[in-house]
C-alpha cells in the first residue's frame, strides 16, 4: 500500500473512531454495562448556577487503573453540543464561550455533563462512564460578598493579624476577589452590611479596647477613622464588667448596631488545623447602640444576667431580633480572667467533649428600643442540639440556621437548617457538605445563600446555594475564584452595592497605641515576648513620646534576655517622667532580679514615695532590704505590707523569712503558718510561690498538698502544682504517690523535661 493510500485508511479509521466515541459517549452512563467506577464529585446532579457565573471547574474521581484520559461531552436539550473536550486530568473547566452556551440552554432544561474514561492501550472503548444533570437559575445574585481571608491555625492570626485580609469578590467574575483591607496590625473580626449597603460595621481592636466597634458609611474608599469607632465598653463602663462586644450586627437602615456585652466566651486555640478553635460564649446580654442619638441601652428581653444572649441578628423590616439563648454558666475563676482566651485548664471538660453547650433561638420586639419578652422559635429551639447564627431572608420569608450537636462556630457536624421564620418544621438544606457548614449570609434578592464549608479540606470555601419561593434550595455552588491556597475563606456578607461603588478599607484609626495594644497581646497572653518586641519597636517608630510603649518594649525586653537594652527603655522613660509609675514598677523588678540591690532600693524609695500603698512595690523593697541585710528594715516593710492587704501570702512568707533570720522562729512559724492558710483566690500563684519555699519543711507539707490539690481545680497552669505535690510526696517516702503526681505534671504543656527522668528513675527503684 503506498503512502498516500495509507493516509487515506488512516483519516478514515480516525474519523469512524471519533464518530464511534461521540455516539457511544452520548449514552448515559447508567445504561450501559460495562463502563463504571467514574464519579464526578462537582457539580453534583441538580445545582443550580447563577447566570452570570463564570466557568466552573468540573471535578470527578475515577477509580479505574487503566484510564490515562477523559472525553467530555455536553447534551443540551436532549442533543449533544457542538463542542467535546479531552484531558489527562480528572478536572474540566469549559471555556467561556461553550459555558454561555450551555447556561442559555439549562434555564429550562437540564444540561447533562457526560464523562467517559479511555486507556491509550484500547482507545476504542470507554472503560468508565459518568453524568450529571445541572441548569441555570433565571435568578441574578446581584451583589458582591465581603468576607475575611485567614492563614490557619487560629491561634497564628491572633498572634499575627497583619495577615488576615478582607476580600470582595463578585459571583460573576473569574477574576481574583479584589482586595479590601490588609496589614491591619490588630484583631479585626466580624463585619455586617446594613441591607441597604450604605452602613459597615465591623469589631476592631483600638486604643487598647477589646469592645471597639467601627461604624461607618461605605464609599469607593471606605474610611474608618477613630471619631466612627465606639466601645461597647462604655455600655454600663462603671459596674467594673467586661465586654468585648462579639457578632454585632448592623440594622437594616443603618442607625442601630446590637451586639453581646458583658460576655465571656470560651475561645481557646485546638492543636488541629482543621479546627483549629473552640468558640462559644457561655456570658452575656444584648444591647443596642443609637448611631443618632449615639447611646447604648440594653435590649429588655434579651438582657437576663441568667441567661447568655447572642448571634443578635434583624428581622429585614427592623422591628424584631433573633438571637441564640442558653442558660448560663459558671465556671469557677472566670471573673478573675482578663482576657477572651480563657485558659485551656479551666474548660478541659469542654475541649474533652466531656460537657456540652447547647442554644436555642428566640427573638424579641425590638420596640424602638425597648424591647419586649423573649420567645423561642418553634422548631429551632429545644430540640436536644445546639441552634445558632440565625439569618433571615430579606423578604423576610425564611430563617436559616446552623445547627450541631453541641457549642458555636467551628463544628465538624453543623448544618443548615432552612424553616419558615415565623417559625415551624425545619427540613435539612440540600446544600450541606459532609464537612461543617456555617458562616451564611443572604443575597438582597433573597434568592441566594452564602455559606462557608470544610468540605475540600482544613481550609474553609464558600458556596453559594439558591432558594426558591417554597424555601427549596439546590446543591453547592463553589465560589472557587474566591479561595486563595493555604488560606480560608469565612464570615461572607453581601453587600448590597454597584460595582465600583465599595472598592478598599482604609484604617485611618490605625496609630501608635494598635501596636502596643497588640504587642501586649502576644506578650501577655501568648508569651510570645520577640514577636511583642517587634510590634513595641512600631510604636515607638510612630510616636517616639509614647513612654507606654517604651516601658513595655522594656519589659518584653527582659523576657528576651536583652538586658541592657531594656534598662536603656526604662531610663528613657524616667528622663521624660520621673514619677512614672510602671517604669518605675518595671525596672525596679528588673534590678531586683538581676541583684542590683543598690539601684532597687533607689527606685522603691522613690516609688514608694509616690504610691505608698502599692503592694508589689512594698514586697519587693522588703526583699531588697533583706538582700542589703537590712533585716529589721525588710520586717518592718512586710509588716507594713500587711497592713494594707492583711491576707498576703507573699508578703507573710518573707516576713516569715525575716524573722527566723532573726532568731525569733515562734514568730516566723506564725507567718508561715498564715501564708500556708491563706484561702486560694486570684492570688493562687502567690500560694504556688508560698508552697515552693516551704515544702521542704515537714510540719507544713501535708498542708501543702492540699492547698496544690485545690490549686488544681483552680485557672492556673496545672504543671506546678502537680510537680510541687511531686516533690513532697517524694520527701514523705511516697515513692508511688510521687509517681502518680509527676505523670499528672508531664501531660501538661511545658512541663520541665527532668520530670520524665524522674519517673523513670522512681519506677526502678519500685
Amino acid at each position: 500500500m503506498n503512502s498516500k493510500k495509507k493516509r487515506v485508511y488512516r483519516f478514515v479509521l480516525v474519523c469512524f473512531t471519533i464518530f464511534f466515541l461521540s455516539q457511544l459517549i452520548s449514552i448515559p452512563a447508567e445504561t450501559r454495562n460495562n463502563p463504571e467506577n467514574l464519579y464526578i464529585t462537582y457539580p453534583k446532579t441538580g445545582t443550580l448556577f447563577p447566570p452570570e457565573f463564570p466557568p466552573p471547574t468540573i471535578i470527578w474521581e475515577d477509580d479505574s487503573e487503566s484510564v490515562d484520559t477523559w472525553s467530555i461531552r455536553v447534551k443540551l436539550k436532549g442533543v449533544l453540543a457542538p463542542f467535546r473536550a479531552e484531558t489527562a486530568k480528572t478536572k474540566w473547566r469549559p471555556d467561556l464561550k461553550a459555558w454561555e452556551t450551555i447556561k442559555k440552554a439549562s434555564v429550562n432544561a437540564d444540561a447533562v455533563i457526560q464523562i467517559a474514561g479511555f486507556s491509550s492501550s484500547h482507545p476504542e472503548k470507554p472503560v468508565s462512564a459518568g453524568s450529571v444533570a445541572i441548569r441555570t437559575s433565571t435568578d441574578k445574585v446581584g451583589a458582591p460578598i465581603l468576607y475575611r481571608d485567614v492563614p490557619l491555625p487560629f491561634i497564628y492570626g491572633v498572634k499575627n493579624p497583619e495577615t488576615i485580609s478582607w476580600k470582595l469578590g463578585y459571583p460573576d467574575s473569574a477574576e481574583p476577589s479584589g482586595l479590601v483591607l490588609e496589614n491591619l496590625p490588630v484583631c479585626g473580626n466580624c463585619h455586617s452590611v446594613s441591607a441597604n449597603g450604605k452602613v459597615l460595621g465591623m469589631d476592631v481592636d483600638y486604643a487598647s479596647d477589646k469592645g471597639s466597634y467601627a461604624l461607618t458609611e461605605i464609599e469607593k474608599t471606605t474610611v474608618i477613622s477613630p471619631k466612627n469607632v465606639i466601645t461597647w465598653s462604655d455600655f454600663r463602663r462603671g459596674d467594673g464588667e467586661l465586654t468585648f462586644g462579639l457578632l454585632s450586627q448592623v440594622s437594616p437602615s443603618g442607625r442601630y448596631a446590637v451586639s453581646t456585652v458583658k460576655d465571656r466566651s470560651v475561645f481557646v486555640p485546638i492543636d488541629n488545623l482543621a479546627y483549629s478553635q473552640l468558640f462559644f460564649p457561655v456570658k452575656g446580654i444584648l444591647a443596642v447602640y443609637d448611631r443618632v442619638e449615639k447611646s447604648f441601652q440594653a435590649l429588655p428581653g434579651a438582657d437576663d444576667p441568667d441567661y447568655v444572649q447572642s448571634n443578635p441578628v434583624w428581622s429585614p423590616d427592623g422591628k424584631t431580633i433573633y438571637f441564640a439563648r442558653s442558660e448560663g454558666i459558671e465556671l469557677e475563676g472566670i471573673d478573675k480572667i482578663k482576657s477572651i482566651l480563657l485558659p485551656p485548664d479551666l474548660v478541659q471538660d469542654f475541649i474533652t467533649g466531656k460537657q456540652g453547650f447547647q442554644y436555642d433561638i428566640y427573638r424579641v420586639s425590638f420596640n424602638n428600643g425597648k424591647g419586649g419578652t423573649a420567645e423561642p422559635v418553634a422548631g429551632a429551639s429545644h430540640n436536644g442540639k445546639s441552634n445558632y447564627f440565625p439569618r433571615i431572608s430579606p423578604d423576610g420569608q425564611w430563617l436559616v440556621f446552623t445547627q450541631a450537636e453541641n457549642f458555636m462556630l467551628l463544628q465538624k457536624d453543623s448544618e443548615l437548617y432552612i424553616m419558615p421564620a415565623k417559625g415551624g418544621k425545619p427540613r435539612k438544606m440540600q446544600c450541606n457538605t459532609s464537612n461543617m457548614n456555617s458562616w451564611h449570609a443572604w443575597s438582597p434578592n433573597s434568592r441566594w445563600l452564602v455559606f462557608a464549608a470544610k468540605e475540600r479540606g482544613p481550609y474553609t470555601q464558600l458556596y453559594l446555594t439558591h432558594v426558591d419561593e417554597n424555601g427549596r434550595d439546590s446543591p453547592p455552588v463553589v465560589l472557587e475564584y474566591f479561595q486563595y491556597d493555604g488560606r480560608a475563606a469565612n464570615i461572607p456578607e453581601f453587600v448590597n452595592v454597584q460595582k465600583g461603588a465599595f472598592e478598599t478599607i482604609s484604617a485611618e484609626f490605625i496609630d501608635d497605641h494598635n501596636y502596643v495594644r497588640q504587642g501586649n497581646e502576644l506578650a501577655s497572653f501568648h508569651g510570645d515576648y520577640q514577636g511583642a518586641v517587634e510590634y513595641f519597636k512600631k510604636a515607638i517608630e510612630i510616636n517616639p513620646k509614647n513612654l507606654r510603649a517604651h516601658t513595655e518594649l522594656g519589659k518584653a525586653l527582659v523576657m528576651t534576655g536583652k538586658f541592657k537594652e531594656a534598662e536603656a527603655r526604662f531610663k528613657t522613660v524616667l528622663e521624660k517622667d520621673l514619677l512614672n509609675e510602671e517604669a518605675l514598677t518595671s525596672i525596679g523588678r528588673f534590678y531586683l532580679s538581676s541583684y542590683r540591690y543598690q539601684a532597687a532600693e533607689t527606685i522603691y524609695q522613690k516609688l514608694l514615695n509616690i504610691h505608698p500603698e502599692h503592694i508589689e512595690a512594698n514586697i519587693n523593697y522588703g526583699l531588697t532590704l533583706f538582700n542589703l541585710g537590712k533585716l529589721n528594715e525588710a520586717a518592718g516593710r512586710f509588716k507594713k505590707t500587711l497592713t494594707i492587704e492583711p491576707e498576703n501570702p507573699v508578703a507573710h512568707l518573707y516576713l516569715g523569712k525575716t524573722l527566723e533570720k532573726l532568731g525569733k522562729p515562734e514568730e516566723a512559724d506564725r507567718h508561715f503558718v498564715q501564708a500556708l492558710n491563706f484561702p486560694v483566690t486570684a492570688q493562687i500563684r502567690d500560694c504556688v510561690h508560698v508552697a515552693q519555699h516551704l515544702m521542704h519543711i515537714p510540719k507544713y507539707q501535708d498542708r501543702i498538698i492540699e492547698l496544690m490539690e485545690t490549686a488544681l481545680k483552680s485557672p492556673v497552669e496545672k504543671g506546678e502544682p502537680y510537680v510541687i505535690i511531686g516533690k513532697v510526696k517524694l520527701r514523705q517516702g511516697d515513692i508511688q504517690g510521687a509517681i502518680k503526681a509527676f505523670e499528672s505534671a508531664r501531660t501538661i504543656k511545658n512541663c520541665p523535661a527532668w520530670v520524665s527522668e524522674k519517673i523513670d528513675e522512681l519506677k526502678q527503684q519500685l
